[in-house]
């Protein structure tokens, strides 16, 4: 019965998992995860050959003549028409029934290889539709490239991975287009209200990422300054035996209120008023470490910054990091940067940030894209080598997290002192899986050439990451040099 599920490649053929009478009780657990996966397949082949007969359907619409012959008033065109029989059907409202027929036409027209991976249980429907709204701006032979770019790892990567390359193909294959959108998007920034139930509100303001970035950063330091308080203030009280977390805000609220704070001008309830500290970072010179140096004057000039109550006050500005190839800064080419907590952005906004920067070089190797060791015999690394390690991996090294790497925690893969103190002994993990490694039996070791990390869960099952942050350059370019900008001061 069980071999129903492994017999083939894609998984199991669509009559078969219904025949197979499975009995989960009797299974082990890597069997039941071996189940769930294949039904997951079974899942992405069956929407595959959905999508296949919708764009049959629509053909032999669009061969009927459908909304021919009308005024144009009246004209329904022939992927409505194919809508219109398939809603009732399924049970779809005509928006969806539309969408869907719409995808069928776009992957079969545009993204075949993109179908034929869904039709395989390669990659499930997200990916699939993610696949055909990143390209959809693009023309039938830059989709066509993009969609070669990224296809590959699709079926290893979570749907929000697989948007984070995707950007990152558009961009490289349409850097003329990826410019005017950008233009575009940024010129329709606003800020909007939306309501939300028992008395609370969404606040939503697209706009450009660094400034949302920066802005999130501002936060987050508030927010942690505001914690620091509130803990020392509990140390100090009557009940000192009383745990100092019993009732202490998280952080995602405290943002919350330092934004009401920063834009009302108002202390937070209940809450002392932060004494921001504003000394600007020091900028690490890299103590001599092999492929990293810093600016150790960038902050010379400048005053320092000045934390107060009111919101009309300088304040110290937060940091962002972007890292960018050094082709894209001297103007030779538009290969697109990558933001920190964000993803890619266009060559021309990465230009305009760099001029206000502070820089560290970070030297990759030129076959493998992997960055240059180096190494401390102290268990804190120093700064250059933590943004070192941050720029590489960009986010969680865990599969799937999308955690920024400039959130989370560096841990030692093999614990100090047994383990070195250098990148090859370091990764990215957010603290919930940071917590997972250390108390609930995930194992990971860490390739010391490509720093891809392989995970071993408590059942056995292998999975295996790549660094996310400095993507390699294709064609083998010799321009390996990358720079990552590591204090850049903006007015948010």
């Amino acid at each position: 019965m069980f071999d129903t599920f492994q017999s083939a490649p894609g998984g199991c053929a669509l009559p078969e998992l219904s025949a197979a009478g499975v009995d989960c009780a009797a299974l082990s657990a890597e069997q039941l995860v071996d189940v769930v996966a294949a039904v997951e397949r079974l899942v992405a082949r069956a929407h595959g050959l959905q999508l296949t007969a919708l764009a049959e359907l629509g053909r032999r619409c669009a061969a009927a003549g459908a909304g021919e012959g009308h005024p144009s008033s009246e004209y329904v065109g022939a992927l409505e028409c194919a809508a219109a029989e398939v809603a009732p059907a399924c049970r779809w409202t005509r928006t969806m029934a539309e969408h869907r027929v719409e995808l069928a036409a776009q992957l079969e027209q545009r993204l075949p290889a993109t179908l034929a991976a869904l039709s395989e249980g390669r990659i499930d429907l997200n990916r699939a539709r993610a696949m055909a709204e990143a390209t959809e701006p693009l023309d039938a032979d830059a989709a066509a490239v993009a969609e070669a770019r990224v296809l590959a790892r699709a079926g290893s990567q979570t749907a929000a991975q697989l948007r984070v390359c995707l950007r990152r193909a558009v961009l490289a294959v349409d850097p003329v287009g990826a410019e005017h959108r950008h233009q575009v998007a940024v010129g329709k920034r606003r800020v909007e209200v939306r309501q939300l139930p028992d008395g609370v509100a969404e606040l939503i303001a697209p706009m450009r990422a660094d400034h949302a970035e920066a802005i999130y950063a501002r936060l987050s330091d508030i927010a942690r300054q505001v914690l620091a308080a509130h803990r020392a203030g509990s140390r100090a009280g009557p009940d000192r035996n009383r745990p100092v977390h019993d009732d202490e805000p998280g952080l995602d609220s405290l943002r919350a209120d330092a934004l009401a704070w920063l834009t009302l001008g108002e202390p937070m309830p209940g809450l002392p008023v932060p004494a921001i500290d504003a000394t600007p970072p020091a900028a690490s010179t890299g103590s001599g470490a092999i492929g990293v140096a810093g600016n150790p004057t960038a902050n010379s000039a400048r005053p320092a910054a000045r934390g107060c109550a009111h919101c009309g006050s300088e304040r110290p500005k937060p940091l962002v990091r972007v890292v960018v190839p050094v082709g894209t800064v001297l103007g030779v080419t538009d290969e697109p940067a990558e933001l920190a907590g964000y993803g890619p952005i266009p060559a021309s906004l990465a230009r305009e940030l760099a001029a206000d920067a502070q820089w560290r070089r970070i030297l990759t190797d030129p076959a493998t894209g992997a960055t240059v060791a180096t190494e401390t015999r102290s268990y804190t690394p120093p700064a250059s080598m933590s943004a070192l390690v941050r720029a590489r991996d960009g986010t969680c090294r865990f599969p799937g997290c999308r955690q920024p790497a400039s959130r989370v925690d560096l841990d030692h893969v093999l614990p100090w002192p047994h383990g070195q103190t250098c990148p090859c002994n370091l990764c990215s993990l957010c603290r919930f899986h940071h917590l997972l490694k250390t108390h609930h039996g995930w194992r990971l070791r860490i390739d010391p050439d490509t720093a891809d990390v392989t995970w071993t869960s408590p059942l056995g099952r292998r999975y295996t990451t790549s660094a996310d942050g400095i993507p390699p350059l294709d064609g083998g370019s010799s321009a390996q040099l990358r720079l990552a900008r590591l204090s850049l001061r903006r007015t948010a």
